[in-house]
């Protein structure tokens, strides 16, 4: 019994920890998912705060993944170290979990792109974008269709990413779509979408985009078409729609290139000199030196261009110089990215070797709390047993002593029934046939001492009863009783089993038999019951009329 409530306590304190840690996990993982998309910063907190994530299984190791996989994507950082946004893709492919499984396709394919697998990348956009089509999904269909594109631009794939662009036209009415299409077609229709581009961008608003549309059409009038009017118009153009392009350097570069097309070299000075005095500024309004840097060294090659015009002497050491100090820059900033790694790597070291110190100590609190918990219920389980212990001797204590007042009474009233023989008979071998009322006080302790010594098991009640001497007085007052039980039924009951037989004869209640036999009262029922089978006896049936019915 003991070890019973142990195993199931350990059973209950096992599922509880687990249910606990789960639910906990969950609900952070449920926390991410809701504020993904406002606050990836917060989503990669809640997920560092997640132990162990590569021991995670199933759905909450996939939402783990994909969730950090698209923060990194919403903060423009790497995801080179998220491979495992592709057991993501496979788990909702499985599960058939249509938006998350929509996600990790362009998770998938962004994580392709910044390993340099390209081709990995156009797969995992096509297949996503065959699912969208079949969830008739139309924004993720412009979606994908949109990133699909954008990776044709980048592998300077131009006619299949304006063949895509146009195609996105039918989802969503997007300039940039109208823009790669005017910029990459050929023929008349290059100029309705180019045109079409900077309308919508200014219907929308986006001055900007729309400017920058027409600075790079203007681009591509130069080079392709030769058409150096329209190219001149169209740079001009660009400040009277945004004031960003009004004294924009690059612009002015591109000037410089088609007065120099044109043979007019101090024309194209006049415009190199005004791009290097300008404010350096990219196409979309920032000033990241990274996206200025072909900048810079075209306005050098151009300078030397013009140089050659002029039949000036060429001097290139300011593209050498600039150049050497880009590369000490770029050796700079490594040595410190290095140095940042390695000194991340000791911090997490360090966060790792607390984190396992921390569940040490959990786990060893967590061991003297079940350690406390099991003492208490071993020690309420003994409580219990003693108390039922206590409960059973007052019982019995209580049953021997109405059986020594109904002695006293029947001697009281001279009452020589002799089938209250067997009883002071049974009560003399106990040793407590004294009476209760007699005047000795001395006699009434020993009494009290002896019943309280039977009741509490000290003294032997199988040592003190002698059965042979018990038996003839139950075959002298029970018509030979005892004598016809072992006639009858001697082969199939045992001594016990005898015994309650002629105490029920001798009609003692279960009650009784159990303080003079010192067992419990279930044993009792038990033994009856076993008795009861072995003479064929129902459930219910009265031992002793049954015997007595079937004596010869």
């Amino acid at each position: 019994m003991k070890h019973k409530v142990i195993y199931i306590s350990l059973l209950l304190l096992f599922f509880y920890s687990l249910t606990s840690c789960n639910n906990n996990l969950e609900d952070k993982l449920a926390t991410a998912d809701a504020i993904i998309n406002d606050n990836p910063d917060s989503v990669l907190n809640i997920l560092s705060s997640i132990e162990f994530p590569e021991e995670l299984q199933d759905k909450n190791k996939a939402d783990y993944w994909r969730l950090r996989s698209l923060a990194h994507s919403k903060k423009r950082e790497t995801l080179i170290y998220d491979s495992l946004v592709i057991y993501s893709l496979n788990y909702y492919k499985v599960n058939n979990d249509i938006e998350k499984m929509l996600d990790s396709y362009m998770l998938a394919s962004e994580y392709f792109q910044w390993k340099e697998l390209s081709a990995n990348a156009k797969d995992m956009l096509s297949e996503g974008l065959s699912k969208a089509v079949l969830a008739k999904d139309t924004s993720r269909i412009s979606q994908f269709m949109h990133k699909l594109g954008f990776l044709y631009l980048l592998n300077r794939n131009y006619e299949e990413a304006a063949d895509i662009y146009k195609k996105r036209m039918s989802f969503t009415n997007d300039h940039f779509s109208y823009y790669i299409a005017g910029l990459y077609l050929t023929g008349d229709s290059a100029k309705y979408y180019r045109d079409e581009s900077i309308k919508l961008a200014l219907l929308k608003g986006d001055t900007l985009p729309a400017a920058h549309y027409l600075r790079n059409y203007a681009s591509s009038v130069y080079y392709k078409n030769k058409d150096y009017k329209q190219a001149i118009n169209a740079i001009k153009k660009t400040g009277e729609l945004s004031n960003y392009y009004k004294n924009f350097g690059i612009n002015d570069q591109i000037l410089a290139q088609i007065y120099l097309a044109l043979g007019m070299p101090d024309s194209a000075q006049f415009y190199l000199d005004k791009s290097l005095i300008e404010k350096r500024k990219s196409s979309y309004g920032g000033s990241n030196d990274l996206n200025l840097i072909g900048t810079e060294n075209i306005n050098a090659v151009l300078q030397a261009v013009i140089d050659t015009h002029n039949k000036k002497d060429i001097d290139v050491s300011s593209i050498s110089s600039f150049n050497d100090s880009i590369i000490s820059s770029i050796i700079k900033k490594n040595a410190i990215l290095k140095e940042q790694l390695l000194e991340k790597n000791n911090l997490e070291e360090r966060n790792l070797k607390l984190t396992i110190k921390k569940q040490q100590t959990e786990q060893f609190l967590l061991f003297i709390i079940f350690i406390l918990s099991i003492t208490c219920l071993l020690l309420y389980l003994y409580y219990l047993k003693r108390r039922r212990r206590y409960q059973e001797v007052e019982e019995r204590i209580a049953v021997l002593q109405k059986l020594i007042r109904d002695n006293a009474n029947s001697n009281e009233n001279n009452n020589s029934n002799s089938f209250n023989f067997f009883k002071k008979a049974l009560l003399d071998q106990l040793g407590i046939i004294k009476l209760i009322a007699t005047s000795n006080n001395r006699k009434n302790q020993d009494l009290l001492s002896q019943i309280i010594d039977i009741s509490h098991e000290t003294v032997s009640t199988e040592a003190l009863l002698v059965w042979k001497d018990l038996y003839p007085i139950i075959n002298s007052v029970y018509s030979n009783f005892h004598y016809k039980l072992l006639s009858k039924y001697g082969t199939l009951l045992n001594e016990k089993e005898i015994q309650l037989c002629c105490l029920l004869r001798a009609d003692y209640s279960s009650s009784e038999i159990s303080a003079i036999m010192q067992q419990s009262l279930q044993t009792i029922y038990q033994r009856r019951s076993t008795i009861r089978k072995k003479i064929g006896l129902e459930d219910k049936d009265d031992i002793v009329e049954y015997l007595l019915a079937h004596f010869t």
